[in-house]
């Protein structure tokens, strides 16, 4: 990878798309000098260790088009980094968080960098639960984000059931989000009327996918 960077270096428009594995720190090192420069147009990260990605995380926002992030511990100063390179973003288009745990904040931090972020139109959230409360998580993200256009929540085997009470409240005020995709046991049979309403309400969400979970 060092190599490889050297060589990009003398390439101002070469783009890569790299995929990584729990790889030691000096490649680590060598892939953030590759995202500073701007050659990465997709990035896959899985299974990072804490302090990996806590080392990496001020700047993952810089990355191209897509970011994959799976089987990775994202602690409280990670995802309080993560979330400011989120909000500051300009070319990431599409993210992914698969299986995927927040330390105490419980990603409150990541709701907020959502919010402010103006760049990524599609977001996966596999395994990967959103605080609850009503000042963050799903109802926040989606009232105040302008730009996402595609949502998917994939409940796990272990999951809590995602709050679909929060999304479609955070829909009744969004405008931008075209397509829905949920994944998660139970709900659509046993709460049809909250999403008869949002159906009535959101004139902009063109496809809804309602899929049976774990």
């Amino acid at each position: 990878v060092a190599t490889l960077v050297q060589h990009c270096s003398n390439y101002h428009s070469l783009k890569l798309d790299l995929s990584l594995r729990g790889q030691h720190a000096d490649v680590m090192s060598e892939v953030t000098r590759l995202i500073a420069q701007g050659h990465l147009n997709s990035l896959l990260l899985d299974t990072l260790s804490a302090d990996q990605l806590e080392a990496m995380a001020p700047i993952l926002g810089k990355v191209g088009a897509q970011l994959f992030i799976y089987n990775s511990s994202i602690s409280d100063r990670c995802e309080q980094e993560f979330a400011e390179s989120l909000g500051k973003s300009s070319h990431l288009a599409a993210l992914t968080l698969g299986h995927c745990g927040f330390g105490n904040s419980q990603g409150k931090h990541f709701v907020e960098g959502m919010r402010k972020n103006r760049s990524v139109i599609m977001l996966q959230m596999s395994g990967t639960p959103l605080p609850t409360t009503p000042a963050s998580g799903y109802r926040t993200l989606l009232a105040d984000n302008p730009t996402l256009q595609t949502l998917t929540v994939i409940k796990g085997s272990l999951d809590p059931q995602p709050d679909i009470d929060a999304i479609i409240s955070g829909l009744m005020n969004n405008h931008a989000l075209r397509e829905l995709r949920l994944r998660a046991s139970g709900y659509v049979q046993e709460n049809p009327d909250q999403l008869c309403r949002l159906l009535e309400t959101n004139r902009t969400l063109k496809e809804l996918v309602l899929t049976p979970g774990l």
